[in-house]
């Protein structure tokens, strides 16, 4: 008869038990995944709940934002895509906070994840080593250049510099549709957006902005954790 064994796995910064080590900037907690565990191959997780504190001793981790969104992030395997991070690790839940009135820094210290569903995913494997990463949504990051626009096409071409640029970026400049981002870096000088450019002119002055994820840093042990339910699939007797 084939059945599903349940396991628990707890994983939190608050307590170093062996196999557990954190980053030097308390961001990265590292658990050596026990033997008997990755033997038991392809599995299916459920991210029960987790937890993040928001305060680094007696200041918040987001002075610098009214508005920000944490999320733990781990490279467990998993079968799908995050556009967050380019499917590089699951996101395996987020906390949004909004800091407001004049004790803005000391307000939620605790923070749940709001998965309004549990996540569920397929990992074929559990890796060696899970790490479990804080990390914080930028509320933007700003790139100026300048571009050739063609009205009636959708390269914008001569930009002295791409690398700093990627898929999914918002672009604004004079005779750049609204609301225009880039949907193809096709070489070391030009983009192609997801409209065409309503006029034509070189040296065009140009914005581009993305979100994207960054590391939460601290100076103290910042306490967070994640509660995963593993079903490893097996055929038992």
């Amino acid at each position: 008869m084939c059945r599903t064994d349940n396991y628990i796995l707890r994983i939190t910064s608050t307590s170093l038990a062996k196999g557990v080590t954190l980053s030097e900037n308390n961001s990265k907690l590292s658990f050596e995944t026990p033997d008997y565990l990755r033997k038991k191959g392809k599995c299916k997780i459920t991210v029960v709940g987790g937890n993040i504190c928001l305060v680094d001793g007696t200041n918040r981790l987001n002075t610098n934002s009214t508005k920000s969104i944490f999320c733990l992030i781990s490279n467990i395997p998993q079968l799908g895509y995050f556009t967050e991070n380019r499917g590089a690790n699951t996101v395996l839940g987020t906390c949004p906070t909004i800091v407001t009135g004049t004790n803005a820094n000391n307000d939620g210290y605790n923070v749940p994840f709001t998965n309004i569903t549990p996540l569920i995913f397929t990992c074929p494997k559990l890796p060696p080593v899970i790490e479990v990463q804080r990390m914080l949504y930028s509320n933007g990051e700003f790139f100026s250049t300048t571009g050739d626009t063609t009205s009636g096409n959708p390269t914008i071409a001569d930009i002295a510099n791409v690398s700093d640029l990627q898929v999914g970026d918002f672009v604004s400049g004079a005779g750049i549709p609204a609301n225009a981002y880039i949907i193809a870096i096709p070489d070391l000088n030009s983009i192609t957006i997801n409209a065409n450019a309503t006029a034509t002119a070189q040296d065009v002055a140009l914005t581009f902005s993305h979100s994207k994820l960054t590391t939460s840093t601290s100076t103290h042990s910042v306490p967070f954790y994640v509660e995963l339910d593993i079903q490893f699939y097996e055929d038992m007797p």
